[in-house]
């Protein structure tokens, strides 16, 4: 199986187990490598965006607390985007409507992350 399709079928997993409107593993580039997205939003927009506020984040820690990002969690009345950094390679993208159950998605994000990074190395 190649890269691809690992990558598609851990986003697959991952959708299946939490409450997420669309989940994505884009570039540092600001491309997308893999996505689910059923909701047709532009994708070259979230990668972009995703790519631009992570290593804008980034920045910003190394600079202030000389340290680097974990998660990045924009939280709104309608839901939450969390953005993880997976390595020097890529950044997971997921939009989750608002969830009591926040912090098992984090945690499913998390393992999602060390995955991708995984096969990206």
């Amino acid at each position: 199986m190649n890269k691809a399709s690992l990558l598609n079928e851990l986003l697959r997993e991952f959708e299946s187990n939490t409450p997420v409107k669309i989940s994505a593993i884009v570039s540092r580039d600001g491309l997308i490598i893999a996505s689910i997205n059923d909701y047709q939003l532009n994708e070259d927009s979230i990668a972009g965006l995703a790519a631009d506020i992570t290593i804008l984040s980034e920045r910003t820690m190394k600079e202030l607390l000389n340290t680097t990002v974990r998660k990045l969690i924009i939280d709104s009345d309608e839901g939450s985007i969390i953005l993880i950094p997976a390595g020097d390679e890529a950044i997971i993208f997921s939009l989750i409507p608002n969830t009591k159950n926040l912090g098992i998605v984090v945690f499913n994000l998390g393992t999602l992350a060390r995955r991708v990074k995984n096969i990206l190395r």
